[in-house]
């Protein structure tokens, strides 16, 4: 073999048992072709990809930079150090790195929906956000927008979901709330799927047995699905993916193949799309004044625009707790992703370390696997004048019963700004764990606040800073108040509109009617 099919031959194998998750082997592969030739474009691109499934930024910023400098004119480069320094939560960097990688390359698939999903994570004004939205959304769409196809006449609302998350994604706790409830004598649910097979599981199966008809459309172009969903005769389509990581398939809704199209779940910001109707929504999670920072009309539910459905693992899960003693530290904690513990988020942290006297600091996300990234992090703690010793850090639980008995340990949880946790927060408070949040302006950085008032548990919304930190000084004090508080938060919760999916259920059956019957 010459040394060219050498090369040839050492990255198909590692592609391979990239496939089969073999990342260990693969990278051996990789290795192989980079002797034959260091800075071989192919070889590079997958080692940096297996650096980010495996949870290694600081490998996948190394390797980001060999291809950059020597193949400044493709794209795996940018895309590794955008998404390296997002993990890290260096975000201005992330993203002003994918600004120029899509200078280059606008029509990379890639690069666009992680320059606009990484920024939600900036502290940047709404219109800013708001336009770069609709700036790169012409990206998926015609211009001028297709016009709405007419509705099909059939004997029941057929409502398609569009998603590369049909598995045990963080999805499943709120659409398990819907699909198990809604009428198969007025609603007929087609689930387009672009999940890869290899993260079929139980929850797959579920979606599958609770709806009326599974599509895969992994294979197909955005085009070509748009055409089978117009075959279908849906009526109403859901996107639940945005721009997050997934590949996006938002391009289908832009060749408009259904009267109405609605942004729901996956994404936490504006499409920008012409082509996307609507998006749910509620009073407490966008403010009455953020209707203009969206291209979708805001249909705000009466009940929480989501509804969380806790795993059968966590009911199983006592949460009884005991009042501290006056000796005993009190324990904050976030289970949020790494990508979310801003710079801002840390030093509001810290402010609340330095108030409340002997307190600690439990942090827990994947990404802290690497110690790289556990003393990354804790740099940012001790720099701010946080000894380390008030520092806890813990990676990923392989089983969701020891994940969840984790939230056993901590007092209360701390959110993260500018984006907030969405199912981390439900799922402290589903656990016992009262989570303070900041009441911010966007979507992103209301989320927490909203779903606290939807459960009741109003006592821990701040309202600015300042707040945030008074708030958890209060707590720290009244130690039996708290101890109370958290014993009744799993029944308060249950019985709140937050859990309520027959509730949940009937007022999206109500609204999905209404946009049908008025059009």
């Amino acid at each position: 073999m010459t040394k060219e099919e050498l090369i040839a031959a050492f990255i198909k194998a590692g592609v391979e048992l990239a496939y089969a998750e073999n990342y260990s082997d693969a990278m051996a592969e990789f290795n192989k072709a980079l002797e034959l030739d260091p800075i071989n474009y192919m070889a590079l691109a997958y080692i940096g990809q297996i650096f980010y499934l495996t949870g290694n930024p600081f490998g996948q910023e190394l390797v980001a930079k060999r291809l950059v400098k020597y193949h400044p004119n493709e794209t795996e480069g940018y895309k590794h150090l955008g998404n390296c320094y997002h993990e890290m939560s260096r975000i201005k960097e992330s993203v002003d790195i994918l600004k120029i990688a899509v200078q280059k390359h606008p029509k990379d698939p890639a690069l666009v929906p992680n320059l606009l999903f990484y920024s939600n994570s900036m502290m940047l004004p709404m219109n800013e956000v708001f336009e770069l939205h609709r700036k790169y959304a012409a990206n998926y769409e015609p211009r001028p927008a297709l016009p709405k196809p007419p509705f099909p006449k059939t004997q029941k609302i057929k409502v398609g979901f569009v998603s590369s998350d049909f598995y045990s994604h963080s999805v499943c706790y709120f659409l398990f709330s819907l699909f198990p409830f809604y009428s198969k004598k007025r609603f007929e649910f087609h689930l387009f799927s672009n999940t890869s097979y290899n993260r079929f599981d139980q929850v797959t199966e579920a979606y599958k047995q609770l709806t009326d008809f599974w599509h895969d459309i992994t294979k197909l172009s955005d085009k070509e699905a748009a055409k089978l969903i117009k075959k279908e005769q849906i009526s109403v389509l859901f996107d639940l993916n945005g721009y997050t990581p997934a590949p996006v398939r938002i391009g289908i809704f832009g060749q408009r193949p259904a009267p109405v199209q609605i942004s729901w779940l996956g994404y936490p910001n504006t499409t920008g799309m012409k082509s996307m109707d609507y998006r749910i929504t509620d009073n407490y999670a966008d403010s009455p004044e953020a209707d203009k920072y969206y291209t979708e009309k805001l249909l705000r539910f009466n009940t929480p625009f989501l509804c969380y459905s806790p795993s059968v693992m966590a009911k199983s899960i006592n949460t009884e707790f005991l009042e501290k003693t006056g000796s005993e530290p009190l324990i904050f904690g976030s289970f949020n992703n790494t990508t979310k513990i801003t710079d801002e988020t840390i030093s509001l942290w810290c402010a609340v370390l330095k108030r409340v006297p002997n307190s600690r600091m439990y942090l827990k996300s994947k990404a802290f696997n690497d110690p790289k990234m556990s003393n990354f992090y804790l740099e940012k703690f001790t720099s701010i004048g946080i000894e380390k010793e008030r520092i806890e850090i813990k990676g990923y639980s392989f089983f969701e019963k020891d994940h969840l008995n984790e939230y056993l340990k901590i007092d209360i949880a701390l959110d993260t700004i500018p984006y907030n946790g969405t199912t981390t927060t439900c799922e402290a408070m589903f656990m016992g764990v009262p989570t303070i949040a900041l009441m911010g302006e966007s979507h992103v950085a209301r989320v927490s606040a909203a779903l606290n008032s939807q459960a009741g548990f109003t006592e821990f919304v701040a309202k600015t800073e300042q707040e945030f930190v008074e708030i958890a000084e209060f707590w720290a004090v009244h130690k039996k108040k708290l101890c109370e508080y958290k014993n009744s938060m799993r029944t308060k919760m249950l019985a709140s509109p937050l859990c309520n999916p027959k509730m949940f259920t009937e007022e999206w059956e109500r609204v999905v009617s209404s946009l049908v019957s008025n059009n």
